[in-house]
């Protein structure tokens, strides 16, 4: 037999645990929505989404980090619409990579000096293997 709090208790939780909403007050959202490091090229991409009702028309800064060294970072002064269309920000990928695994990660306003972006999703991170034959940031 179960509770009746119980379910309800479990049935809120699964409610207000299945869509982030956004936090700002302002309407907008940003977040990382991927990190890329190419195969072909030597850059790697972070794709940013405003998930949020309307644009961000304030500057904001984008930190490439791997394994916890920052190795880029950029100040976006283009306007970020909200919508399905993301924004691509490009960074060289580093000429020489120790063999094994790296962890890239992304942040946004890492100062945290912009109300707009939520700290809850404003990271994301990836593993990549590099073997032992790199030569000039590129595979052999």
């Amino acid at each position: 037999m179960m509770r009746k709090g119980y379910v309800r208790w479990v049935v809120g939780f699964l409610v207000a645990g299945t869509a982030m909403p956004c936090l700002a007050e302002s309407g907008v959202d940003l977040v990382v929505s991927d990190v890329v490091a190419s195969a072909v090229a030597p850059k790697i991409l972070v794709v940013i989404r405003n998930q949020g009702t309307k644009a961000l028309t304030k500057n904001v800064s984008v930190e490439l980090r791997m394994d916890d060294m920052v190795i880029g970072a950029q100040e976006i002064t283009d306007t970020i619409k909200s919508g399905p269309n993301p924004l691509y920000v490009e960074f060289p990928r580093p000429e020489q990579l120790a063999p094994g695994l790296h962890y890239l990660s992304a942040r946004i306003d890492p100062d945290e000096s912009i109300k707009e972006v939520s700290k809850a999703n404003n990271m994301k991170g990836i593993s990549v293997w590099v073997n032992g034959n790199q030569e000039g940031g590129r595979a052999r």
